[in-house]
């Protein structure tokens, strides 16, 4: 593969100048625009207007129009002096203007009507962007160069602005959730293209590497958490917008080394002791011209070889063990009781995770006339790492997870695109890109199945081959964009189209090796399994979805004061439809294709003065399906995939540890698969979003906004098993201490697993279109820009979301109601609901060389649900899914888990002399190691099923609302970085 990276990367530079179709757009550019008036303050029209980039020396020339007026779109980001002339007044020229991703500015000029040479001034950059329309929120930089990133990750940076908060109650993730949305619904894009797999819906690789782009490759990158126009799709729950660095008319270059060490750290919450773990980060970047003011490159190359422990827990698994020792009377019994701990103890302890990943990217521009702008990126990332869960980074070090149940990792990622802008006329522009992303990731096991699981996945112990292993995915990304821009008086007309074409290859069958989960320890020694459940099968699939768009916009001023902006989108996903189907439910063989996807956009910013700005915006926005799921669909039904669950081994399951044969291949349909399918009126997922800000400058560094930020999901995906009678009632027996409940009380009963409408089938689990959700969110931002030695965002929001229930990503299992045939007793607080939250980043330049930077972060605690555990994995209802019902009484996310605290602080000493400079500085994460627990255990109850009489259920346990993990403990990490 490296090789044909290789051979790729060649051939594509070799053709930079024939390439004829590809190029930028909005995403990696802004606007300039203007007026040109004389003293009098009368319109001067056909002035010709010099726009000159200072770093590449690339220059647009264009002339005003009737009234005056210039705009100039998809211009590079970067410095710029901009020249305004006219026969019988005098040249005037502004420089010091910096132009920032998606950013438009206005830069007027008053000519004086007399002869002499030009002037030039220093032109007030305003700190209001009077013609922004949308919330988002820009990290330039300096920002990006100087903040305390842990691991050089910038995208953990994305949580910064009103409306985002942490994917997973972490505090480092690969993704974020905007504005009370599914970040499975999020996108991200690198230089204008796609950069998130399909497979997932998530940054490639999902979680299992640190960072795809070198933080050093990035110049700076935006956040839009929603309500962006008609010419960005594929996305309802935000966008993150990533330019990376390209090379000027000067060399400049870097070398950087990052050190962390466990000597610096403090221990880790539930850790016993300190673990040994190390992190180097090597870093190198270079760029200039290579022909000036024509032809520019920059290189980046990244290391980081990681070293941390993998401590492995017996969690609960362990607990009470002499009191049930003394209650086993069965000689035989108390010696399969005392090997079973003996077995467990095995694999607790103290081992070794290591991860070794470079990443390299080389970018070259080429500038062959005022009139063409071509360049192109390649991107290259391969990561080796050994003892990984499915779920990489994500896990923490301390686990229930032993050896056996993890694996080994490879990961190969790529990327090359091209770009093509042509200014065929000051009022046409042509933007043309395209990209190809292949990607491989290998997922291979340590240990032989069947995975075994004793206790729950968060308090128990998991050992044996984990049954999501092996795994490989190969997917391949053609994407072809073509935008074009008329300028014509007030209105800037904008279309394009954007076409995908998404290849995923896949081997993945769960628990093909088989997977038994027993309640406790006892049982474990007795061979009394919960659940045994094995996949059968074909585990390879290819999953082909092309992607279509197009979009039109007009943004024009309706007034002097009031520009708007106007569009409609189409978007198409053309889900891959099976190749064989169940006959026992002919619906598997049907993938419903949506095909009236068209979605309005309008926003609008009034300028009530250079000062003051109201913005305000609306529109609809699709959210993709991630490929998996397509995928999952074509091969779990029964006959491509077969998936079994038995509950004991007195129907018909084996008697651990065996397995059933494999039987890789096409299968009979026979009784008791657990199936997969689409509703037939299954369609994409959209969200509505409205924003209203308003921004002030309040100091010539200083603006301060506020707004309301409103997302409706509307026909949001659900999975719910419709493989169920409508149901009964039971008689239960409830104690509960907490809240004074005890009695005998009637409760929702479906009959159990062998009660089903359907008996060919165990469950059927259907994908909906049938969930919503409503977030409301108030922010407050202030953001000073860097002036007098300090930058500074700071941002507080209140907010609420609601929803049905959890709207599933890529997930199969997840998110089912607990009666689906009454929904809306799901309704309840969003499982991202965040009550409060308050973001603080900065840089200080204090006094000769000593540079302080900050984040600091506080949020309110996220909802949970109580639950039951016990007999039948908690298997309350009877509908046959043991994964621990929702607790009686309780409504779906009624209990508020802990908040958090964070304070990330770095200290810096620069040397500077003659363009050099070397900057030695200290790191501190969680600074004050401050204990943010993740979300506590939710099992409330105990359930104990009696044989031919009441069960019972009783709590709440002494573990119920006790954290079991948390977010790092205070890490420091060396720097040493060289600049040029």
């Amino acid at each position: 593969m490296r090789k044909f990276y290789l051979f790729f990367l060649v051939a594509a530079f070799s053709a930079l100048s024939a390439i004829s179709l590809f190029a930028q757009s909005e995403a990696t550019t802004g606007v300039i625009e203007g007026t040109v008036r004389s003293e009098n303050g009368s319109s001067l029209p056909a002035a010709w207007v010099t726009i000159t980039n200072q770093d590449d020396g690339t220059q647009r020339r264009i002339q005003t129009d009737m009234l005056g007026r210039y705009r100039s779109p998809a211009l590079t980001l970067g410095n710029y002096q901009i020249a305004a002339e006219r026969p019988g007044f005098i040249t005037m020229r502004q420089s010091g203007i910096v132009l920032q991703i998606a950013q438009t500015l206005n830069v007027s000029f008053m000519l004086k009507q007399a002869s002499g040479e030009a002037v030039t001034v220093v032109a007030r950059q305003p700190m209001v962007e009077l013609d922004r329309k949308q919330p988002s929120t820009t990290l330039n930089h300096r920002f990006l160069d100087n903040l305390p990133i842990r691991s050089r990750k910038f995208l953990d940076l994305g949580v910064l602005v009103p409306g985002a908060t942490e994917f997973g109650e972490r505090d480092t993730n690969a993704t974020a959730d905007f504005s009370g949305v599914n970040h499975f619904y999020a996108d991200g894009l690198v230089d204008g293209t796609d950069a998130y797999q399909a497979w997932t819906n998530l940054p490639k690789a999902k979680f299992l590497v640190p960072f795809e782009f070198s933080q050093s490759a990035v110049r700076e990158f935006q956040v839009l958490a929603g309500n962006f126009n008609a010419e960005f799709g594929r996305s309802a729950g935000g966008l993150v917008n990533v330019v990376t660095r390209s090379g000027t008319n000067e060399w400049h270059g870097e070398g950087s080394y990052f050190l962390s060490d466990a000597a610096f750290n403090a221990k880790p919450r539930f850790a016993a002791t300190k673990p040994k773990t190390r992190e180097h980060l090597f870093g190198a970047s270079l760029g200039g011209p290579l022909v000036k003011d024509r032809f520019f490159i920059f290189g980046d190359y990244s290391r980081q070889i990681r070293t941390e422990p993998l401590i492995v827990t017996s969690g609960t698994v362990l607990d009470g063990f002499d009191a049930t020792l003394a209650s086993i009377t069965n000689p035989d019994e108390q010696q399969r009781f005392l090997k079973a701990r003996d077995l467990v103890r095995s694999f607790t302890g103290d081992f070794t995770r290591d991860i070794d990943q470079y990443t390299g990217l080389i970018r070259a521009d080429w500038h062959p006339t005022s009139i063409h702008a071509i360049s192109a990126r390649f991107n290259y990332q391969n990561l080796h790492a050994t003892n990984v869960p499915e779920n990489g980074f994500t896990t923490p070090i301390v686990s229930g997870m032993a050896v056996s149940n993890n694996g080994r990792v490879q990961v190969d990622n790529g990327s090359f695109s091209a770009q093509w802008t042509a200014a065929i006329s000051p009022r046409w522009i042509n933007e043309a890109r395209m990209q190809f992303a292949p990607g491989t990731e290998r997922q291979i096991p340590n240990a032989e199945g069947p995975q075994v699981r004793i206790g729950s996945a968060r308090s128990g112990i998991t050992f044996g081959r984990r049954d999501v292993f092996p795994s490989t995915l190969d997917e391949k990304r053609w994407q072809w964009l073509d935008n074009v821009t008329l300028i014509r008086g007030r209105h800037e007309i904008k279309a394009g189209v954007d076409v995908h074409n998404i290849s995923d290859k896949s081997f993945s069958l769960t628990a093909m090796d088989g997977f038994y989960q027993f309640d406790d320890l006892r049982d474990f020694a007795n061979g009394r399994y919960t659940t045994y459940t094995q996949g059968i099968g074909v585990p390879e699939d290819t999953t082909v979805s092309p992607y279509y768009s197009a979009f039109i916009q007009d943004n024009f001023k309706a007034a002097s004061s009031l520009s708007v902006n106007f569009g409609l989108r189409y978007e198409f996903q053309d889900l891959d439809q099976p190749a064989r189907s169940n006959p026992q439910f002919p619906k598997t063989g049907v993938i419903p294709q949506d095909k009236n996807n068209f979605a309005p956009r309008l926003a609008l910013a009034w300028q009530l003065s250079q000062k003051f700005v109201v913005r305000s915006s609306y529109g609809i926005y699709y959210g993709p399906l991630p490929l998996q799921v397509n995928s999952i669909a074509k091969t779990q039904n029964g006959v491509v995939q077969n998936a079994r669950e038995f509950r004991d081994a007195a129907v018909a399951g084996p008697v651990y540890p065996a397995v059933f044969p494999r039987n890789i291949g096409f299968q009979t349909p026979t009784p008791g698969a657990s199936i997969v399918a689409f509703s037939p009126d299954f369609v994409a997922p959209y969200v509505q979003q409205v924003n209203v800000e308003v921004e002030r400058e309040v100091l010539p560094d200083l603006s301060i906004s506020t707004g309301w930020l409103y997302t409706k999901g509307t026909r949001l995906r659900s999975n719910e098993d419709i493989n169920l009678f409508p149901p009964s009632t039971r008689l239960v027996e409830i104690h509960d201490a907490a809240r004074n409940i005890s009695g005998i009380f009637s409760l929702p009963w479906f009959g159990g697993a062998a009660s089903r409408p359907s008996p060919f089938f165990n469950q059927i689990n259907e994908f909906r279109s049938d969930n919503n959700s409503v977030y409301h969110a108030f922010f407050v931002q202030a953001t000073k820009r860097y002036q007098q030695g300090l930058q500074v965002l700071a941002n507080y929001t209140f907010s609420k979301l609601i929803d049905r229930g959890a709207a599933p990503g890529n997930q199969i299992l997840c998110c089912t109601s607990e009666n689906p045939f009454e929904p809306g007793d799901e309704r309840g607080l969003g499982r991202r609901d965040q009550r409060h939250r308050f973001n603080f980043a900065a840089v200080w330049d204090v006094y000769r060389g000593w540079r302080v930077n900050s984040i600091i972060k506080i949020g309110s605690g996220r909802p949970l649900t109580p639950a039951v555990t016990g007999d039948s994995g908690g298997d309350l209802n009877g509908n046959g899914f043991p994964s621990g019902d929702r607790a009686p009484f309780f409504g779906r996310n009624s209990v508020i888990g802990p908040g958090y605290a964070t304070a990330d602080v770095a200290l810096h000493k620069v040397f500077s002399k003659e363009g050099k400079s070397i900057d030695f500085g200290i790191e501190g994460f969680n600074v004050f190691n401050r204990a943010n627990y993740l979300r506590p255990l939710e099992d409330y109850y105990m359930l104990t099923n009696v044989q031919g009489g009441i069960s019972r259920v009783e709590g709440p346990l002494p573990s119920f609302g006790k954290p079991d993990n948390a977010t790092r403990s205070r890490e420091v990490q060396a720097v040493v970085r060289f600049s040029f």
